[in-house]
């Protein structure tokens, strides 16, 4: 975990940010003893991305590379890092005909924290599918929201401490369970299927939540993870926010949490709902990539190692 006197690196891998939105995320960071890096073209701009894939999966890879970082926060989600993550591989192959990204991540990148969600989904999953453990949690331009208060002190206990509880409303119908979370945003989760950094959900506990999205698409999504076997070996399944869902003029005629329920009935796999995680006043972090628990009455972790081997 990081503490006062620790470097941390600002990296935009998707929609672009500015100097001004970055401030609220410095003061913290300062008024915490963190020193604060500025990736080299974090405040470049092609269109709606953070500079071109080019510069962004630059970018990526001097964080990976950083000799002294304790931690990456991502400075905001949109649309890209997987365009990012994919130009980064070029880059790699470029450079080091031979190059292998497991051995990259075992014994050339230095192990971080890597802290965001939504469309920090994708290097969540790749940085996983190495054995690193990320953090889902907010992102550098939620700084300057209004209402923070339960978002930082969330963040605050996971990096500073390592350590996660979130109080559910008890549950007696639903069992207890732990196991290695995995998992994000629904919609990148689904956009990652077929390829190598797909979410590995073999006996893992899976978080969904999406943004809005049409309630079709959030069962077409479904139906279609559904089909490729994702949820036949899940040990549990945590639903945060499915905000903002539209509707067309003829009712889809369920929420999407129906919608979950109704795909995952078959399986009778635990799931809590309406966890405050995602697209909601209140962004708890969880870190991915390691154990979980949820005893019946609260979500837990422990984490202390950044790398699990």
């Amino acid at each position: 975990m990081i503490k006062s006197g620790d470097t941390v690196l600002i990296l935009a891998t998707a929609r672009s940010i500015s100097e001004e939105e970055i401030l609220p995320f410095c003061n913290w960071a300062t008024s915490k003893g963190l020193k604060v890096e500025r990736a080299p073209n974090l405040f470049q701009k092609v269109h709606q991305f953070a500079g071109n894939d080019q510069q962004r999966a630059e970018d990526l890879l001097w964080a990976l590379s950083h000799p002294t970082a304790a931690a990456v926060f991502c400075a905001r989600g949109g649309y890209g890092s997987l365009r990012t993550i994919k130009k980064l591989t070029e880059i790699s192959i470029k450079n080091q005909p031979n190059f292998n990204e497991t051995e990259a991540f075992a014994s050339i990148w230095k192990p971080k924290l890597f802290v965001g969600f939504s469309d920090v989904t994708v290097l969540h999953s790749w940085l996983n599918k190495n054995n690193w453990v990320s953090l889902h949690g907010p992102v550098v331009a939620q700084w300057s929201n209004n209402d923070f208060e339960e978002t930082l002190y969330s963040l605050e206990q996971a990096v500073f401490e390592g350590k996660v509880a979130i109080k559910i409303e008890p549950l007696p119908s639903v069992k207890p369970f732990t196991g290695r979370l995995v998992g994000g945003n629904l919609s990148l989760i689904y956009a990652l299927q077929g390829t190598k950094y797909q979410i590995q959900t073999q006996n893992a506990v899976l978080l969904l939540e999406d943004l809005d999205e049409y309630l079709y698409h959030v069962d077409r999504m479904l139906q279609s993870l559904d089909l490729a076997e994702v949820f036949h070996n899940v040990r549990a399944i945590i639903v945060g926010g499915m905000s903002q869902m539209h509707d067309n003029q003829i009712p889809f005629g369920k929420t999407a949490e129906d919608i979950i329920r109704e795909t995952i009935a078959k399986y009778q796999i635990p799931a809590i709902f309406n966890v405050p995680i995602g697209h909601l006043s209140t962004n708890n972090s969880v870190f991915l990539g390691t154990d979980i628990t949820f005893d019946g009455i609260q979500i837990s972790q422990i984490v202390e190692n950044l790398r699990n081997v």
